[in-house]
Order: C-alpha cells, then sequence, then structure tokens
C-alpha cells in the first residue's frame, strides 16, 4: 500500500509537470497589468509600431527557435532564420572573448551583437535553481522573402534581464522592433496592487 501511495504521488507529479503552465504577475504598487510571464519559456516577438492608434505584434514560441530553422511570417516583408538559440546564457564585452570561444557565432551587422556576445550556460533545473532562471538569446538573420542577401544579423538578449534588448530594424521603408522575452500571455482581467 506505501508503494502504491508513492507510486500515485509520483504519476500526480509528472502530470501536474506535462499539463499545468505556471505563470506568474510581477506588480509594484500602483502598477495595474493583465499580462503574466512563464520564466520557463522564451518567445520573439516583432511589433509594428507604424499605426498610431495601435501596435501589431507577432510572436513566436521559443519552441520554434531551433537553430537552422526559417521561420515564416506572411505579416512581414521578411523571414527569420534561427542561426543559434540558447536556452540560458549570459553577455560578455565581444573585446573580452576570443574569437575561438565564441562558439561560431555569427557575426552581427547591427545591434548590441556588434559591442556583445553572448555565451552559453547550462540551463537552471529544478530546486537547485533557487531564484534563478534561465536567460535566453539567439542569434538571428532577417532573410528578404524573394531572396537575396540577409537584411540585418542581430544578436537578441532576453529583453526581461538586459536594457537595450529590443532591436530596430528598416525594411522597405518601415521599422520593426525586434526583441526576445519571457513568454507573455494576457488574461481576460486585469489586477491592481493597492
Amino acid at each position: 500500500v506505501l508503494h502504491l501511495g508513492i507510486g500515485l504521488l509520483m504519476v500526480n507529479e509528472l502530470c501536474v509537470r506535462v499539463t499545468n503552465v505556471e505563470e506568474q504577475i510581477t506588480l509594484i504598487e500602483g502598477e495595474e497589468t493583465s499580462i503574466a510571464r512563464d520564466s520557463r519559456e522564451a518567445e520573439l516577438v516583432i511589433s509594428d509600431r507604424s499605426d498610431a492608434a495601435k501596435d501589431k505584434w507577432i510572436t513566436v514560441s521559443g519552441s520554434s527557435l531551433e537553430p537552422g530553422s526559417v521561420v515564416k511570417l506572411p505579416e512581414v516583408p521578411f523571414d527569420v532564420r534561427v542561426d543559434v538559440y540558447y536556452r540560458n546564457s549570459t553577455l560578455e564585452s565581444a573585446g573580452a572573448v576570443p574569437p575561438e570561444s565564441r562558439g561560431g557565432v555569427p557575426a552581427c551587422t547591427q545591434g548590441l551583437g556588434v559591442t556583445a556576445v553572448a555565451l552559453p550556460l547550462p540551463v537552471v533545473a529544478g530546486a537547485e535553481a533557487g531564484n534563478q532562471t534561465d536567460v535566453a538569446s539567439a542569434y538571428v538573420t532577417l532573410m528578404p522573402k524573394e531572396g537575396g542577401d540577409p537584411l540585418a544579423t542581430l544578436l537578441l538578449p532576453q529583453e526581461d534581464f538586459f536594457a537595450s534588448a529590443v532591436h530596430p530594424v528598416e525594411v522597405g521603408g518601415k521599422t520593426y522592433y525586434l526583441a526576445l522575452r519571457q513568454k507573455q500571455t494576457p488574461k481576460p482581467y486585469s489586477l491592481q496592487l493597492l
């Protein structure tokens, strides 16, 4: 009976891990939000701010950011080729990291990647993590839909942890903003910390 009880606890934990989503809402006093964040998942976000009334957002799940894959985006005039994706990383000054220690990351043509390099770290897991969390980074190349030379190669560190992580890129006379962030889920309600 004891073994059966322990087995049921283990099966329950497995079911919870597979089926449940853990999200957080963090507020400072007076702040209100309807956005929950999943600190274990990252997503690529592309925003078009050309309409003064409302920004247009395109999100790409972190599970789609496989190195070597090309993410097709019908809403914008470019596709995103994922060159390198780290689930957990740190940023170092490009001058402090010799080229042979960079792991074959592509040379960035603009943005933060011109002066910084993302280096992989082991993924944070379970009870060992304490209050640490993974900080994702991706090297991406914007490819024109009609073919031809790449438009830009960027380093996108997770914006939740690094300042200046939103990168503007001009394509076809319009500016698009790219960022990597924790997965966000809009809720049908809002919370305010009084």
